[in-house]
Formats: C-alpha cells, sequence, structure tokens
C-alpha cells in the first residue's frame, strides 16, 4: 500500500497512531492556515495507491478532499479521514462507551443531561466512571440507556458501585424530550434512539423512522462503500486502539476554556416552556420511569449508591431566573417532594449544588448554565470526595 497523507500537523499524529501499518504512509504533505502546498498536481498524486485527509475543520477538509478528487479524477481511494472516524463509529454513546476496553469493568455510571455531560468527567473520580449523559435526555431516556445497558452489556456494569443521576433543574419532571424540537438533535447526538412519544410531537410531520432514516444518511453523506472498505481495512482496530472517551468525537472537553462574561448573564433567558406550564401527564409518567430507573439500578448491582444532584448554574443568573419566574418555588416544592416519595421505598443521596460557593466563580462557566473545562475538573473533584467520604 502507498499512502500519501495530508494534513495540519498537529492533525495527522492520529492517523500515525491508529492505522494498521505505518509503513503505507510513503509521503506525508502539510498543510496549514496560509494555504496549501504547489505539489496537488495530477502526476503527483496519481503515485499513490490511497490519499487520506486529515484535517478536523469539516469545512476545510471537505474543500481539500473535493479539490484532490477532481485533480485525480477518482475519490474511492481518497479517505476523509476524521469525517470517516466518526461515521463510523457506533451511533449510541452507550455503544461507543460499553464496546471501548472490553475487559474492562465500570466502578461508577453517570446519567444525566448535558450538565453532566460536559461537567462531569470520569477520570476525576476514584475508579472506573463512564459518562454515559447526553445534551437533552430526558428521565425516561436515562432509564432505557440503562436497561440497553443491561441488555446489551451485563458484564460491564454488574459491580457498579456509584450511580450519579443529574436531575437537571426542579422542573425535569416535566421534560419529554421526545416532544420537543430538540429530540432530533439528542439522537444525532447519540442518545437512546427510540420513538417514545415522538408520534404526538407537534413539531415534525414526519415519522420517527424517517427523522432515524434522516440522520442516518445525513451522517453517510457522500460516502461510499468502497472508502468504507478501504477504511475497514486500513484502522481495523481504530475504536478500541485509541479511547471512545465520553464524546461523540475525540473529546473536546479540554478545549472549553472560554469563560462567560457580564453580558452573557444580561442576555439569559430561562427555558420558559417548562417553567410556565405544568404538563401533568409529562410529571406522572416520568414518576413512574424515575421509580423503574431507581429499581432497576438495585437489580443490577444492590451494593449501589445511588446519587441525585442538581449542577449548579452561574449564581447570577440563578437569581435572575429565581426573580424572572417565581414559579420556582413551586417546582422546587414538587420536585423535592417527588424525591422524598421516592426516598421512602429506594435509598438514595440527595445533593443540591445549585447555591454552592462553586457557582459564584464565573471562571468556571462555558456558559451560564455549563462548566468550562476546569469548573468540570474542580466540580468533578468535589463531588469525588464527597461520595468517596
Amino acid at each position: 500500500m502507498n499512502i500519501l497523507l495530508i494534513g495540519f500537523e498537529h492533525e495527522i499524529d492520529f492517523v500515525y497512531q491508529t492505522i494498521k501499518n505505518r509503513t503505507y504512509i510513503k509521503e506525508t504533505v502539510l498543510w496549514d492556515k496560509n494555504g496549501g502546498p504547489d505539489c496537488l498536481t495530477y502526476e503527483f498524486l496519481s503515485q499513490f495507491d490511497c490519499i487520506i485527509i486529515a484535517i478536523i475543520d469539516s469545512e476545510t477538509s471537505e474543500n481539500l478532499f473535493t479539490l484532490v478528487s477532481l485533480i485525480r479524477d477518482d475519490d474511492s481511494h481518497i479517505i476523509d479521514f476524521y469525517r470517516l472516524y466518526q461515521a463510523c463509529m457506533p451511533f449510541m454513546k452507550a455503544d461507543r462507551i460499553m464496546t471501548n476496553h472490553p475487559e474492562q469493568k465500570y466502578d461508577g455510571m453517570i446519567l444525566g443531561i448535558s450538565h453532566a455531560e460536559v461537567g462531569l468527567i470520569p477520570r476525576c473520580f476514584d475508579g472506573s466512571f463512564c459518562n454515559l449523559a447526553v445534551t437533552s435526555q430526558d428521565i425516561y431516556f436515562n432509564l432505557k440507556t440503562l436497561e440497553y445497558c443491561l441488555a446489551n452489556y451485563p458484564e460491564k456494569i454488574s459491580n457498579l458501585k456509584y450511580l450519579i443521576l443529574d436531575l437537571y433543574d426542579y422542573t425535569y419532571f416535566n421534560y419529554d424530550t421526545s416532544l420537543t424540537k430538540n429530540v432530533v438533535n439528542y439522537y444525532d447526538l447519540g442518545g437512546y434512539i427510540g420513538a417514545h412519544n415522538f408520534d404526538r410531537n407537534k413539531h415534525f410531520r414526519v415519522t420517527f423512522e424517517t427523522v432515524i432514516a434522516d440522520i442516518f444518511a445525513d451522517r453517510f453523506h457522500g460516502i461510499t462503500d468502497p472508502m468504507v472498505s478501504l477504511w475497514n481495512e486500513l484502522f481495523p482496530n481504530i475504536y478500541t486502539q485509541y479511547d471512545y472517551l465520553e464524546f461523540p468525537f475525540i473529546t473536546t472537553t479540554y478545549l472549553r476554556t472560554k469563560m462567560i462574561q457580564d453580558k452573557d448573564i444580561e442576555n439569559y433567558y430561562a427555558n420558559t416552556s417548562i417553567v410556565e406550564k405544568i404538563f401533568h401527564n409529562t410529571i406522572q409518567e416520568n414518576i413512574q420511569h424515575f421509580y423503574a430507573l431507581l429499581d432497576l439500578a438495585y437489580r443490577i448491582a444492590p451494593q449501589t449508591k445511588i446519587y441525585l444532584i442538581l449542577l449548579p448554574r452561574n449564581f447570577q443568573a440563578q437569581q435572575k431566573g429565581n426573580a424572572l419566574y417565581p414559579q420556582y418555588t413551586q417546582w422546587k416544592e414538587m420536585f423535592e417532594t417527588i424525591l422524598e416519595e421516592a426516598n421512602k421505598i429506594y435509598p438514595f443521596t440527595y445533593l443540591n449544588f445549585k447555591d454552592h460557593e462553586i457557582s459564584k466563580e464565573m471562571k468556571y462557566y462555558y456558559d451560564v448554565s455549563h462548566f468550562n473545562y476546569y469548573g468540570a475538573v474542580t466540580f468533578s473533584k468535589l463531588l469525588n470526595s464527597m461520595i468517596k467520604n
């Protein structure tokens, strides 16, 4: 095999780390922000059996792929490395994480919504933890994710010591992702593939099956079977060879270094739909799912210690939301009443960090609701110290 590798200097290392045989790469052409080299001619490109483009930025890589395929007059032996890496990865986050490190058994599992997805870092906890939180993951989909892991990876979760469940906010029992506009994004980000109440979603006029088919089609748009075959030949063990980690792509948690400014707090606008309206059927249904989730967790591993947590928004933003929406007081009472009743049957620890001192440090926040990398590390270590003791 005679391969040409093209890419930014800091983005080609991953190719060298994961390709079946490094000696296949006969020549490397570096691209930089000032432009590309002048050697990309038909004569030069025709020397190679395969061309690998290793550029993370999708627009840049797509444009270069198009250019190279036009010069060479063939795209069947051109690989857009990072696009194929993402497209060929298992669709659901649960599969991506559970199939990684086949022999590993998990001591702890994290479930929840985006706050936990970006705010809880498994390596900051003692023992082996997995983070299965996904943006917009409601109580029902948390339950289905746990059921899916039990059905498909029972040996990996049979000895769970800790289950951390992010409950988002006091309105969490009023929230059904399958009825919202965000549901497609939830599926696309690796959430559990299930319809739930999608047939009653007023935001879409298509079937659940059509939505999922469209997501798959979009993921593989422009990727042909020969490209996939060549990818599998060159990178046969890439997902076990390199961590799936906790994110749909190579983890970018460490890049979340942005810090919120005063203007972000000024522009903060709470999610009024689930604050202002009470969806009684959703609340009752979620209570049932919540009980089922707790019951399942203890059936999987009776020794499990369950921690129900509320991660803090930025304190100033939280205070602004409380002032704008006095309903939060009623939501808090309803929320904690539900937990109190459940706690009579199932032992768990409820940790409310909404007013914790960490929420007053702007340097910890990527936006008003989510930690940046430094906030996530700090909070994860804080939570670890609490559950450890």
